[in-house]
């Protein structure tokens, strides 16, 4: 017991034992005779009874915390998919903070990361997403845990990203596509260019899901990104994909698209025929998941508002549907026509009021020639 030093701390630490466990926790201080002081002191609170101990933050490391976030958080809150994702992005977190403690993190020690990151390659995106893990764990580790005071990661901005990808398929695209896959990837295509659903719903999709008398799909909330529920409307033109699909797929299957022994498709197999067909059909710089941006663009174009096509999306945050705003030219056209309307109105207004002159033209008035 007493005062010490730690190899990965230029502070003082001490060591004393408090209702029969051993206590190693930091003074604070990389001066040796205030360290003495306060170990002085705490031995006295100990001594008397008075003694509380500090939040775990000057013992416990960001090692400790990344640990227990992936056990208690991630890894049951969390797809597969999204855990093995936070197994990636805490790689390069914890070579830099890994055995600091979460005392000691300073917001110039986070942006000293960031820096580092992207001299060595790390796109804005990459280093958002790894930034936005340690936030997350440290948010749950000082409002659930009680494991720490404050938030250093919240004190440092984001990179700035790159516009995202904006990449949709032209109708004369998506008939040179559909030209050129096979059947059962030319289904799937049709349903998600009518839905805009992603492909791990869709590949999860059951038949049970959907009700080819209402005419909806219901997502469950275990299949969608953010684990919420929705329905989509059905359009005429997935009705009836659906409706010959299952005229041609084994009724034992439960899964709406499948392999010919009833088993659910993977994203692999997807991912790999739709490679082929867009390479077949002279396509450049397309994914599957552009089909899902195909179809809020031409609900944009078409004039519908971007309440609604968030709605179909599934999407939480406004944020995530505004990409979209620049297609929805046509919905702003009724706003133009209501100040159109006014004016007309106005206009009516003046010539029945006494006066049958027309009025002058805006900016010219009480000008003379």
């Amino acid at each position: 017991m007493g005062i010490f030093q730690r190899k990965d701390s230029e502070q003082w630490w001490m060591s004393f034992s408090h209702q029969g466990q051993r206590v190693r926790v930091s003074t604070g201080t990389t001066n040796r005779k205030l360290a003495e002081k306060i170990y002085a002191k705490v031995l006295l609170e100990v001594q008397t009874e008075t003694y509380f101990p500090k939040l775990p933050e000057h013992s416990k490391t960001f090692g400790d915390l990344i640990e227990r976030y992936m056990a208690e958080h991630s890894a049951i809150q969390k797809k597969p998919k999204s855990h093995r994702r936070d197994k990636s992005l805490k790689t390069h977190l914890l070579a830099a903070f890994g055995t600091r403690l979460l005392v000691d993190i300073a917001p110039a020690h986070i942006a000293a990361y960031k820096t580092a990151r992207r001299q060595a390659g790390a796109s804005a995106g990459t280093v958002n997403r790894e930034l936005g893990l340690a936030r997350h764990a440290y948010n749950l580790a000082k409002r659930e845990w009680e494991w720490t005071s404050r938030n250093p990661f919240e004190m440092v901005r984001s990179e700035i990203e790159p516009k995202g990808r904006d990449r949709w398929l032209r109708d004369e695209e998506e008939v040179l596509f559909l030209a050129t896959c096979p059947r059962w990837l030319g289904e799937l295509t049709e349903v998600a260019l009518e839905t805009g659903m992603r492909l791990g719903e869709l590949l999860g999709l059951e038949r049970k899901n959907v009700d080819l008398v209402r005419k909806v799909i219901y997502v469950e909330a275990g299949t969608t990104k953010n684990a919420l529920p929705r329905t989509i409307p059905l359009s005429s033109r997935a009705e009836a994909t659906i409706r010959e699909l299952y005229g041609r797929k084994p009724t034992g299957s439960p899964h709406v698209f499948s392999t010919r022994s009833g088993r659910m498709i993977t994203e692999g197999t997807v991912n790999r025929a739709f490679r082929r067909s867009r390479g077949r059909a002279a396509l450049t710089n397309v994914r599957f998941h552009d089909l899902r941006h195909t179809f809020a663009t031409r609900l944009c174009q078409a004039g519908v508002d971007l309440y609604v096509v968030q709605r179909l999306l599934g999407h939480q945050d406004p944020k995530m549907t505004q990409r979209y705003a620049h297609h929805c030219t046509e919905s702003l056209r009724p706003g133009m026509r209501a100040l159109d309307e006014r004016f007309v109105a106005h206009l009516s207004r003046l010539c029945h009021g006494g006066s049958r002159e027309a009025p002058a033209t805006p900016g010219t008035a009480g000008v003379t020639g």
